[in-house]
C-alpha cells in the first residue's frame, strides 16, 4: 500500500469496485437504449482516444449478444464517414462529452435522423442524443480509469438489455453473470496490491 498521499489516478482504481456496484443497481438507461437500438441494424459505436477503446469493446459486446456493430473513431466518423442507412444506431462515448470529434460524431448521428445513444460522465457538456447514459463522476485521472470502465458497464449493460430484446438469452445471461461477479473480483486484485 502507498505510504505517500494517493494519486487521483489511485483513488480511481479503488474507487471502480464501487463504482461498478452503483453502475449495476441502474438499467434504466441501458434499458431505453436497448429498445431504441432493437430496431436498427447496424450499430456504430464511436469514440476517441480511451473512448475509442471503450467503443472497440463495446463492439466485440454487442457483437457477442447479436448485433451487427462497429466501432469507429469519432475523427473518422466525421471526417471520413461511412454512409448512414436509416436503420442504423449510433453510441457515442466520451468521458466528458467535450472533445471536438465526439460531439461532432453525435451531431453528424442526429443531423442523420438516425437512433443516437451517448455514454458520458456525469455533467457531461454532452447532449442531444436520444438517450443519455452516465456513467461516473468525472475522473480526477487524465487516464480516465474509472470512466473507462464505467463506460464498459453500461456498454455491457445495453448488450445485455438488447440481447434479451433479440432473443440471444444465453448470451446476455452469460454477460449478466459476469458481470454480476465483477466488483468482487477487482476488490480480491486489489486486495493483492502489495
Amino acid at each position: 500500500m502507498a505510504t505517500e498521499s494517493p494519486t487521483g489516478l489511485y483513488r480511481s482504481i479503488h474507487a471502480q469496485p464501487q463504482a461498478v456496484r452503483e453502475l449495476l443497481a441502474a438499467w434504466d438507461g441501458p434499458s431505453k437504449a436497448a429498445e431504441k437500438l432493437f430496431r436498427t441494424g447496424r450499430i456504430f459505436v464511436s469514440g476517441i482516444g480511451t473512448s475509442f477503446h471503450a467503443a472497440t469493446v463495446g463492439e466485440y459486446l454487442l457483437r457477442y449478444v447479436g448485433s451487427d456493430a462497429w466501432a469507429v473513431r469519432s475523427f473518422e466518423f466525421v471526417h471520413y464517414p461511412r454512409p448512414l442507412r436509416s436503420d442504423d444506431g449510433v453510441i457515442v462515448v466520451s468521458h466528458r462529452g467535450s472533445k471536438l470529434h465526439g460531439i461532432g460524431a453525435l451531431q453528424r448521428a442526429v443531423e442523420s435522423g438516425v437512433v443516437t445513444v451517448g455514454i458520458t460522465g456525469k455533467n457531461s457538456k454532452m447532449q442531444g442524443a436520444d438517450v443519455i447514459i452516465e456513467t461516473v463522476e468525472q475522473d480526477p485521472s487524465s487516464t480516465h480509469s474509472i470512466s473507462y470502465l464505467g463506460a464498459l458497464v453500461r456498454l455491457s449493460q445495453v448488450a445485455v438489455r438488447l440481447g434479451e430484446l433479440t432473443g440471444n438469452e444465453s448470451q446476455a445471461q452469460r454477460l449478466k453473470q459476469g458481470l454480476a461477479q465483477l466488483a468482487a473480483l477487482m476488490e480480491d486484485s486489489l486486495s493483492r496490491e502489495n
